[in-house]
């Protein structure tokens, strides 16, 4: 990891690697802006920002806050046949440690 550290600090960035007895290792890496190529989808949660690769977006959709509400009043919520989770409860469930299964919903 330490040629990475040098790389990534020759370029202005940084890496932070943490780790946890029997939770796993998470890196961290900052890089410039100028080195990313990649559009993304930025969101707020929770007062967080998260930057969601368009690559995972199927699309964008306008919902009327009633209809929002009555989504989430469901014991599992959906719209128009998906199941949905709040951006903010993702940021919570991620805090607290979880591993949210992506692929089970959609992120509103």
């Amino acid at each position: 990891m330490d040629i990475v550290k040098q790389e990534l600090a020759a370029m202005g960035g940084s890496i932070v690697v943490t780790t946890e007895l029997g939770r796993g290792t998470r890196f961290e890496m900052r890089v410039p802006l100028a080195m990313t190529s990649s559009q993304a989808l930025i969101c707020e949660g929770q007062g967080r920002l998260a930057a969601i690769p368009t690559v995972f977006v199927d699309g964008i959709v306008s919902v009327k806050e009633s209809e929002l509400r009555a989504a989430y009043d469901l014991i599992e919520p959906n719209y128009q046949g998906r199941r949905l989770m709040a951006l903010g409860h993702l940021f919570y469930r991620i805090a607290k440690g979880a591993t949210p299964e992506f692929k089970a919903h959609n992120v509103i």
